[in-house]
């Protein structure tokens, strides 16, 4: 078994906010509230930064597998999406309209297909879509409360956190 000794990863200028690991364990991404989002690998060593955003992250996501991390941002919920490692943009989604606290990917992302959830904005809806070409696939309309996290159970169940567990759609 491996053995892991922590270590500080320092490079952000302020608090981070969100941390996601890569289901294989390759990558590490960290935002924080500097507006940038940093890529580690899985043994704590600086890979790249992403370009410098407007507006800090509040999601990350990475697909099944680790080939594409998406992020949402904390003031419009706009989503990015990105190749790992290279960095390379693949799309940009407008459809929320304030924060994105929640996204992650279908299981269906395992054949190639990369379709990812959000939850957010002021009606706090949940969109999926497409997380390479950043096309809208469905709507699913909020009933007024805050989604902070979420995950894909069977096929394409969502399992919803609001203060606990429940099935939203």
């Amino acid at each position: 078994a491996k053995t892991f000794t922590p270590e500080i990863l320092k490079r952000h200028k302020a608090e981070v906010k969100n941390i996601k690991f890569s289901p294989d364990g390759s990558y590490l991404a960290s935002t924080s509230y500097d507006k940038e989002v940093i890529l580690w690998d899985g043994e704590g060593n600086y890979v790249k930064t992403f370009d410098k955003l407007e507006v800090p992250i509040n999601a990350l996501a990475f697909s099944h597998d680790s080939r594409v991390l998406v992020m949402m941002n904390d003031i419009d919920g706009v989503g990015h999406s990105y190749s790992i490692p290279q960095g390379s943009k693949f799309a940009d989604f407008y459809a929320h309209d304030n924060t994105v606290f929640a996204a992650d990917f279908s299981p269906e992302s395992k054949n190639g297909n990369y379709v990812v959830a959000s939850a957010g904005g002021n009606n706090n809806e949940i969109y999926i879509w497409n997380a390479i070409n950043g096309k809208h696939i469905k709507r699913i309309k909020g009933k007024g409360n805050t989604i902070w996290d979420m995950d894909f159970g069977k096929g394409m169940e969502l399992l919803c956190k609001k203060t606990a567990a429940i099935t939203c759609a």
